[in-house]
């Protein structure tokens, strides 16, 4: 019976992973052509931060929804859906005139994404409860991955002097077919959650709870679920600043071409991805609140000198740092919140997904403003310092605080 079993894990745990991929590299697009767009809308530094509220504010909109209908039906058609629907979506802001019009379509986009985000999430937990290992920083391994792969060919794309809307939109084609693949190799619709306490002999499996509402609400006292979502803040404020300034930092602050340009966000996202590949044994050598303790204050001290140097290379260097710093923040706080509410994880995923998607709403407007108010240097030193601020409360992520959760 064992190798039956085995290869529908793998299969499942492929079809996961070309999820988190497409996910990186539609976004990764996206981030390459910011400045592209930003010239087509005449967009200022703080117009067009409060444009890119968009994603933001899709996203928020749509997790909650997306988490109860997870635990209604389970994550892999809600997935499937975000998937093919942010394909559609990638190539949208290409078309927009004007800023009103950017924010319009970002937004959408941000719809898409929170869809996926949540529901992706919800089948990689349920993958890593069947390995009973910690495989979660591998997926999101293959999301900088993606992330990496669409900021490359992103560079290469805009300094051949391609015009927006063909790159975003071959994007899209080409991540809806492997959306569509992956679609088929998914876990059953139906599959029932594990729960946390073992059956007893004779007693029947409970289906999944579909009292998605009931089920958020009871999340909301959890503390660990409080802490984890108050450091995915800190960490998508980063995260989005990266992707949403890194390459205007790099061309109007150091004067740099759009291929260089591109190369910030790049080593930021390819430096995730090395991180999040180790992450399963950085998280066993450390536990998980001291990975996101040393991660998240390597790159607060890299940011703040990478920043202070105002060079290139160094600058670029930093990013990296940072990007590997960060990169287990949001697989380990996912996973804790879903196994620290077996059988309502789409719910839990959610609550902290929201609370940490409130750092994207936040970050680009807070950015913009100070880099109006001062320079884009400076607004980026409030990344370096929520670094510190998560590492901070990663403190609170005491054993005893997620004992007792599903283990793996």
């Amino acid at each position: 019976m064992r190798p039956t079993r085995r290869h529908p894990q793998r299969t499942a745990r492929l079809a996961v992973t070309t999820l988190f991929f497409v996910n990186g590299a539609l976004f990764a697009g996206w981030v390459t052509r910011v400045p592209d767009i930003r010239d087509r809308v005449g967009a200022g530094a703080a117009e067009l931060g409060l444009a890119l509220l968009g994603v933001a504010v899709g996203s928020l909109l749509t997790m909650p929804v997306a988490g109860w209908a997870c635990a209604r039906w389970g994550g892999r058609w809600i997935a499937v859906g975000g998937g093919l629907a942010g394909c559609a979506a990638i190539p949208l802001p290409a078309l927009a005139h004007d800023v009103p019009q950017l924010a319009c379509a970002l937004m959408v986009v941000g719809a898409a994404f929170g869809m996926l985000d949540v529901a992706m999430n919800v089948e990689a937990i349920a993958v890593e409860r069947a390995y009973r290992r910690p495989i979660m920083p591998s997926f999101h391994g293959w999301f900088s991955t993606g992330g990496l792969a669409g900021a490359l060919a992103g560079g290469g794309i805009a300094s051949a002097a391609v015009a927006t809307g063909p790159h975003l939109g071959a994007t899209g084609v080409v991540g809806a077919a492997a959306v569509a693949w992956a679609s088929r190799h998914l876990r059953p619709a139906g599959e029932v959650e594990p729960s946390a306490t073992p059956m007893r002999a004779g007693e029947r499996a409970r289906p999944r709870e579909v009292a998605g509402t009931r089920g958020a609400a009871r999340t909301l006292g959890t503390p660990v679920l409080l802490i984890c979502g108050l450091i995915a803040f800190c960490a998508a404020v980063g995260e989005g600043a990266m992707a949403d300034w890194s390459a205007l930092y790099l061309t109007d602050t150091l004067d740099a071409g759009a291929g260089i340009a591109a190369m910030g966000y790049a080593a930021f996202a390819g430096a995730m991805a090395v991180g999040r590949f180790a992450g399963g044994r950085a998280i066993a050598a450390f536990g998980p609140a001291g990975t996101l303790q040393l991660g998240c204050g390597a790159a607060a001290l890299a940011l703040t000198a990478g920043l202070a140097a105002a060079d290139r290379a160094t600058t670029i260097a930093a990013f990296a740092v940072a990007g590997l710093g960060v990169a287990c923040v949001f697989p380990v706080v996912l996973s804790l919140a879903g196994r620290a509410e077996p059988g309502r994880s789409g719910p839990a995923v959610a609550f902290v997904s929201t609370i940490g998607y409130t750092g994207f709403l936040a970050g680009p407007p807070l950015i913009g403003f100070v880099a109006e108010q001062t320079t884009l240097g400076w607004g980026l030193g409030v990344v370096a310092l929520l670094a510190a601020v998560a590492a901070a409360l990663s403190v609170a992520l005491r054993p005893e605080t997620y004992r007792g959760s599903d283990p793996l």
